[in-house]
C-alpha cells in the first residue's frame, strides 16, 4: 500500500482533516510576515515663529498678513503653533498647537512690536524643541517670518542646523528684507545681503525653502507655495 506524506505548515492554529493510511508530518515554522509598507505623513504639525522687534515695525502689517496666508492654506488635520519673539529673553508661545484657524488668526492679529534686538536663532532653536515631539506621523516644520538680522542669540547657526537635522524639522523662511536697504551706500546693501544669505543658508541646509516677498500681492501665493513644499512627502495634496 502506498503511503502518502503530507507536509503541513502550521500557522495561526489551522489544521486539515486526514484519512486512514495518510501519514502527516507537521512543522511549527511560521509563514513569513509581509514587510509593512512605509507610510507617508498625512498631515503637518508646524510652528510659525514671528519676529516682533523694533526693526520690523514698518513691516508688521505685512508680517501678520503673511502668517494669516500660511494658516489659510492649512489642510484638514494640519496643526499650527504661533511663537512671537524679540530678544533671547522675550520668546513666547502666543497660540499652542491647534488646528483651529480662528484661534491662530486671533493670535496673529494680537502680535505687537517690543523693544530689544532680534534673537532669530534662539527663537528658531526653541521652536524646534517645541515641535520635535508633536503628533506622531505628522510632517514637522518651522516657518520663520523675519527680516533675517540676528543680533541677540545665545545659540549659533551651526547649533541650530544640527538640531533641525537631528529632529528632522526643515526650516522655511519668509524674509522681509526690503526695509534693510532703505539707507544709502555699501553698508545698507551689505546688511540686506547678509540677512538674505543667512536665511538662504539656514533653509538650504535643513531642507527648507526661503521666500523674499516684494509686495503684499505676493503673500497669499507664498502661503500656498509654503504648504506645497511642506507637503511634498504627503500623499494627499489638499486644495
Amino acid at each position: 500500500m502506498k503511503t502518502i506524506f503530507l507536509i503541513l505548515l502550521v500557522a495561526a492554529g489551522l489544521s486539515v482533516p486526514f484519512t486512514r493510511g495518510t501519514t502527516v508530518i507537521t512543522t511549527t515554522q511560521a509563514m513569513p510576515s509581509p514587510t509593512p509598507a512605509k507610510t507617508s505623513p498625512s498631515s503637518s504639525s508646524y510652528v510659525i515663529a514671528v519676529q516682533n522687534s523694533e526693526r520690523v515695525r514698518g513691516q508688521l502689517e505685512k508680517i501678520i498678513e503673511m502668517g494669516r496666508s500660511v494658516v489659510a492654506a492649512n489642510c484638514a488635520g494640519d496643526e499650527t503653533m504661533i511663537i512671537r519673539f524679540v530678544g533671547r529673553d522675550n520668546i513666547e508661545i502666543k497660540q499652542p498647537m491647534t488646528a483651529n484657524k480662528q484661534d491662530l488668526n486671533d493670535a496673529l492679529d494680537n502680535l505687537y512690536i517690543g523693544p530689544g534686538q532680534a534673537a532669530i536663532i534662539d527663537a528658531a532653536y526653541l521652536s524646534i524643541e517645541s515641535i520635535k515631539d508633536a503628533k506622531d506621523g505628522n510632517k514637522k516644520a518651522l516657518i520663520l517670518i523675519t527680516n533675517g538680522t540676528d543680533l541677540n542669540s545665545h545659540y549659533n547657526e551651526k547649533q541650530l542646523v544640527s538640531l533641525a537635522l537631528e529632529s528632522k524639522v526643515p526650516i522655511y523662511a519668509v524674509g522681509f528684507v526690503s526695509d534693510l536697504a532703505t539707507g544709502t551706500g555699501y553698508l545698507a546693501k551689505g546688511i540686506q545681503a547678509k540677512a538674505k544669505g543667512f536665511l538662504e543658508r539656514l533653509t538650504a541646509e535643513t531642507g527648507g525653502k526661503v521666500f523674499f516677498p516684494k509686495s503684499s500681492a505676493e503673500l497669499a501665493d507664498i502661503g500656498k507655495q509654503l504648504h506645497f513644499s511642506l507637503r511634498a512627502e504627503i500623499n494627499d495634496q489638499c486644495r
